[in-house]
């Protein structure tokens, strides 16, 4: 997730054709970088794997808007959960 380069990551997803990842953007990620970054990180993330990965978002509190159709965001863990339970 956010530890990791947007596009080291859309390198490896694409490497080894992940079809699921999950990159959390919670609370300390987001006192590191501002929203501004965060939209850039998706969206480089979103450019390298649009239609080919599936890409899980988790969000402190409330959830943005995103950049790709292939992503889905969570501000919870229990809908998080649920999700990744039917994957």
């Amino acid at each position: 997730g956010g530890n990791i380069p947007a596009k080291s990551l859309g390198e490896i997803a694409n490497q080894f054709n992940i079809n699921n990842i999950f990159v959390g953007l919670n609370y300390s990620y987001e006192a590191i970088i501002d929203q501004d970054e965060q939209n850039e990180y998706l969206q480089t993330v979103g450019d390298m794997l649009a239609g080919k990965t599936h890409i899980l978002v988790g969000a402190y509190d409330q959830c943005f808007r995103l950049p790709y159709n292939n992503m889905e965001c969570f501000d919870n863990f229990s809908d998080l959960n649920d999700r990744i339970i039917k994957i």
